[in-house]
């Protein structure tokens, strides 16, 4: 996202872990656009594993006979991760193979069980509904590392905001580039791999730490805190002071629509905390 305080926001940023700045694109969060398609919102990349064509999220189901053409790939992350993850979920432990390059019978049987545990219809299509049953309690867990609160929607903050972020795709890829579930931006990460960025093992608990670095530095607010993982620490600790108005603000530009800095806060924080609030 561009800002009017974008510099002053990334010389203000301290998040020890990795440092990621605020994003200086972000299109409409996902969760507005209900995770439909937003080609059109990217544009070409600088790093060399994405390409055009991986630019979106939830532009494949994974399902039995979904190959990667590269295992370096969003795609090629993203198969690997989900395969982990089930395992590391007791489903599929003793017939699921994490690198070969096609999701085969044992995925799909996994993805089945899963599904009848979790009251989905059990199809053996890891979707957008699986994937939030599939990574529930991995980000429950980040949330409480962190102490997000225990009142509704607290522990559920991490979700609802990884939902806007990427719709909980593993392979989610947006212009900056941001990669992964997390949508880290790799170059204001240093140290941080594209493996790592894809890898929700690792993005999930870096979330968790980076909303919690906004809420400690934007006066204690979490509402300032899940907003600062969208706009940057520094523009949302402005918002704090001010006392999170609905209106206002300096000018910012997303998606290439001007916005009122406060009314763009209070819709990410009024979405983020909607879907929090559905799963």
């Amino acid at each position: 996202m561009t800002t009017d305080s974008h510099v002053e926001a990334a010389e203000a940023y301290e998040f020890t872990d990795s440092a990621d700045p605020p994003h200086d694109e972000i299109p409409v969060p996902l969760g507005l656009l209900h995770v439909a398609a937003y080609d059109h919102l990217w544009r070409a990349s600088a790093v060399a594993v994405v390409e055009p064509s991986d630019y979106g999220a939830w532009k494949h189901t994974y399902r039995k006979g979904l190959c990667w053409q590269r295992p370096d790939s969003p795609l090629g992350y993203a198969m690997k991760a989900l395969r982990r993850e089930l395992i590391s979920r007791g489903y599929g432990e003793d017939t699921i193979k994490p690198d070969v390059s096609c999701l085969g019978t044992s995925f799909g049987a996994a993805v089945r069980a899963l599904q009848t545990d979790d009251g989905l219809t059990s199809d053996g299509t890891l979707g957008y509904s699986t994937a939030h049953a599939l990574y529930a309690p991995r980000i429950a867990q980040s949330a409480n590392d962190q102490g997000f609160p225990s009142k509704d929607p607290g522990p559920r903050l991490l979700h609802g905001v990884l939902d806007l972020e990427s719709g909980i795709d593993p392979a989610a890829t947006g212009p900056s580039p941001d990669l992964g579930m997390a949508q880290i931006v790799l170059r204001f990460a240093p140290g941080i791999t594209e493996e790592q960025a894809y890898s929700p093992e690792f993005a999930i608990p870096w979330a968790a730490r980076k909303l919690r670095y906004g809420h400690d530095h934007c006066g204690n607010s979490w509402q300032a805190g899940v907003v600062s993982y969208n706009v940057g620490v520094a523009l949302a600790a402005d918002w704090a002071a001010a006392g999170l108005p609905a209106e206002g603000g300096p000018t910012i530009t997303v998606g290439g629509t001007e916005y009122p800095a406060w009314q763009w806060c209070t819709l990410y924080w009024s979405v983020a905390k909607h879907r929090a609030q559905i799963f």
